[in-house]
């Protein structure tokens, strides 16, 4: 899923990965921000149900948010704020 709203031009702007806390199967991605000047993007790049890395590797990236705005600290602070707001549940693999 990716949401995308126009860019602002100038200013500043941070991303922000979402990435599985274990390796393992995602069940769900909650407390996602909605689409605003602030927030251009949203992506989410991973099914629930998919396997996932660890936090360490490319498939530890289940997507990313960017965030936006005037100031360089307060895009990092806004960035940060959101990040602590999601939730990204993944069932934690038997070992075989």
């Amino acid at each position: 899923m990716q949401l995308t709203a126009i860019p602002d031009s100038g200013g500043y702007a941070t991303v922000r990965f979402l990435t599985a806390p274990h390796p393992g199967r995602l069940l769900s991605i909650t407390g996602l921000p909605e689409l605003s000047p602030a927030v251009p993007a949203v992506t989410i790049r991973t099914a629930p149900g998919a396997r996932v890395g660890p936090p360490t590797s490319n498939r530890g990236r289940l997507g990313h948010v960017i965030v936006t705005g005037d100031h360089p600290r307060a895009v990092d602070s806004h960035a940060e704020q959101l990040l602590k707001r999601i939730t990204i549940s993944v069932d934690e693999e038997e070992v075989s």
